[in-house]
């Protein structure tokens, strides 16, 4: 399985890139050789780390979870990749999050990173009818196992 996260962070907690970098990395590394069915193989998640701006709260907006079963995903190189059964879904940090997130060690960062994880793994629960092989429960499990091991 294939799971990472996409990151749209403003000039202000830029500094935490490095970390969030790092934590998708090793949560790539920890779920690359597991399986938990064949109608999820990528979870994509966005993590929008933006102060909101009133009257532009659209720009940095949540959006819904997704599922795809094929995509064409276009390359650097002008070429193409066929993506499949791929999960996404968002995190965003509300301003009082942002603030403590933006304010707080590495090690303080981190735990609210993982906080908001495990407080998006519900979504996971409203996958579409047609997603039957994938072990939802134990997915879940796992990740939590892995944040607060």
């Amino acid at each position: 399985m294939n799971i990472g996260f996409a990151i749209e962070i403003d000039m202000e907690a830029d500094e935490k890139s490095a970390l969030i970098q790092s934590f998708s990395d090793s949560l790539t590394d920890q779920f690359k050789d597991k399986e938990y069915g064949e109608d999820i193989e990528n979870i994509d998640i966005g993590f929008i780390c933006l102060r909101s701006v009133p009257g532009f709260e659209s720009f940095s907006a949540k959006r819904k979870p997704k599922y795809i079963a094929s995509q064409q995903v276009p390359l650097l190189d002008g070429s193409t990749k066929e993506v499949n059964n791929t999960f996404t879904f968002d995190i965003k940090l509300d301003n009082e999050s942002y603030e403590a997130f933006v304010k707080a060690s590495d090690s303080e960062a981190l735990k609210l990173l993982k906080n908001e994880l495990i407080e998006s793994l519900p979504c996971f629960d409203s996958l579409p009818k047609k997603v039957k092989r994938f072990d939802v429960e134990l997915f879940k499990s796992d990740v939590i196992k892995f944040l607060l091991g």
